[in-house]
Protein backbone atom coordinates (compact mmCIF):
# COMPACT_ATOMS: atom_id res chain seq x y z
CA UNK A 1 0.00 0.00 0.00
CA UNK A 2 1.15 3.63 -1.11
CA UNK A 3 2.30 5.88 1.63
CA UNK A 4 0.12 8.51 1.48
CA UNK A 5 1.14 12.31 3.09
CA UNK A 6 -1.03 15.04 3.82
CA UNK A 7 -1.39 18.10 2.14
CA UNK A 8 0.40 20.09 4.76
CA UNK A 9 3.23 17.50 4.98
CA UNK A 10 4.04 17.67 0.79
CA UNK A 11 4.03 21.90 0.83
CA UNK A 12 7.03 21.22 3.77
CA UNK A 13 8.81 19.04 1.69
CA UNK A 14 8.35 21.23 -1.30
CA UNK A 15 9.35 24.22 0.56
CA UNK A 16 12.45 22.35 2.11
CA UNK A 17 13.19 21.82 -1.82
CA UNK A 18 13.41 25.66 -2.03
CA UNK A 19 15.65 26.33 1.10
CA UNK A 20 17.97 23.60 -0.13
CA UNK A 21 18.27 25.11 -3.52
CA UNK A 22 18.69 28.58 -2.24
CA UNK A 23 20.08 31.51 -4.44
CA UNK A 24 22.39 29.41 -6.33
CA UNK A 25 20.19 27.36 -8.24
CA UNK A 26 21.00 26.01 -11.56
CA UNK A 27 18.81 23.50 -14.02
CA UNK A 28 21.78 21.55 -15.86
CA UNK A 29 20.97 19.83 -19.18
CA UNK A 30 23.23 17.09 -19.87
CA UNK A 31 23.83 14.29 -22.82
CA UNK A 32 24.04 10.91 -22.61
CA UNK A 33 27.39 10.93 -22.08
CA UNK A 34 27.01 13.08 -18.87
CA UNK A 35 28.32 16.33 -20.72
CA UNK A 36 26.65 19.63 -19.65
CA UNK A 37 25.01 20.94 -22.78
CA UNK A 38 23.17 23.95 -20.85
CA UNK A 39 23.18 25.43 -17.32
CA UNK A 40 19.92 27.58 -17.12
CA UNK A 41 20.08 29.97 -13.43
CA UNK A 42 17.21 29.56 -11.13
CA UNK A 43 15.42 33.24 -10.44
CA UNK A 44 16.51 33.73 -6.65
CA UNK A 45 13.21 31.81 -4.37
CA UNK A 46 13.37 29.74 -7.15
CA UNK A 47 9.70 29.37 -6.87
CA UNK A 48 6.26 29.26 -4.57
CA UNK A 49 4.33 26.16 -2.93
CA UNK A 50 0.51 26.07 -3.21
CA UNK A 51 -1.37 22.95 -2.97
CA UNK A 52 1.70 20.23 -3.11
CA UNK A 53 3.00 21.97 -5.97
CA UNK A 54 6.07 23.97 -6.64
CA UNK A 55 6.02 25.96 -9.61
CA UNK A 56 8.84 27.51 -10.44
CA UNK A 57 9.28 31.63 -11.60
CA UNK A 58 9.94 31.50 -15.23
CA UNK A 59 11.28 32.56 -17.36
CA UNK A 60 14.65 31.75 -17.39
CA UNK A 61 17.21 31.49 -19.64
CA UNK A 62 21.19 30.14 -20.09
CA UNK A 63 23.03 29.51 -23.17
CA UNK A 64 23.98 26.66 -24.36
CA UNK A 65 28.16 25.30 -23.77
CA UNK A 66 28.01 22.56 -26.16
CA UNK A 67 25.94 21.30 -28.87
CA UNK A 68 23.73 17.66 -28.08
CA UNK A 69 20.70 16.04 -27.82
CA UNK A 70 19.84 16.31 -24.25
CA UNK A 71 18.99 13.24 -22.40
CA UNK A 72 18.99 13.78 -18.39
CA UNK A 73 18.63 16.88 -16.16
CA UNK A 74 19.82 17.88 -12.53
CA UNK A 75 19.22 20.66 -10.25
CA UNK A 76 21.69 22.07 -8.66
CA UNK A 77 23.12 24.60 -5.81
CA UNK A 78 26.44 25.55 -6.19
CA UNK A 79 28.67 21.98 -6.31
CA UNK A 80 25.62 20.07 -4.36
CA UNK A 81 23.07 18.01 -6.71
CA UNK A 82 19.39 18.44 -5.11
CA UNK A 83 17.14 16.80 -7.89
CA UNK A 84 18.41 14.45 -10.52
CA UNK A 85 17.30 11.46 -12.38
CA UNK A 86 15.29 13.89 -14.22
CA UNK A 87 14.88 12.57 -18.07
CA UNK A 88 14.93 15.22 -20.94
CA UNK A 89 13.31 14.94 -24.56
CA UNK A 90 10.96 16.94 -27.80
CA UNK A 91 8.22 14.50 -26.42
CA UNK A 92 5.39 14.04 -24.52
CA UNK A 93 6.59 11.22 -21.07
CA UNK A 94 9.69 12.71 -20.30
CA UNK A 95 10.03 15.31 -16.63
CA UNK A 96 11.72 18.05 -18.94
CA UNK A 97 9.83 18.55 -22.66
CA UNK A 98 12.44 20.32 -24.43
CA UNK A 99 12.22 21.74 -28.17
CA UNK A 100 13.90 21.95 -30.42
CA UNK A 101 16.11 18.89 -30.04
CA UNK A 102 19.22 18.70 -30.45
CA UNK A 103 20.93 22.07 -28.67
CA UNK A 104 22.88 24.12 -30.60
CA UNK A 105 26.35 25.54 -28.65
CA UNK A 106 25.69 29.28 -28.68
CA UNK A 107 21.75 28.95 -28.78
CA UNK A 108 19.55 30.56 -25.59
CA UNK A 109 17.40 28.11 -23.91
CA UNK A 110 14.67 29.27 -21.86
CA UNK A 111 12.42 27.23 -18.84
CA UNK A 112 9.29 28.91 -20.01
CA UNK A 113 7.22 26.90 -17.33
CA UNK A 114 8.27 24.01 -14.45
CA UNK A 115 6.80 22.51 -11.73
CA UNK A 116 7.50 19.16 -9.10
CA UNK A 117 4.23 18.00 -8.26
CA UNK A 118 4.99 16.65 -4.45
CA UNK A 119 3.79 13.57 -3.39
Amino acid sequence: MPVNYSQATINARLNDVIAQIGGTGNLVIRDALNNVLVSIPLSPGVGSVSSGVLGFTTPVTGIAVLGGVPTQAAITSGSSTIISGLTVSSGVGSDIVLAPSPIVAGQAVTLSLGSIIGR
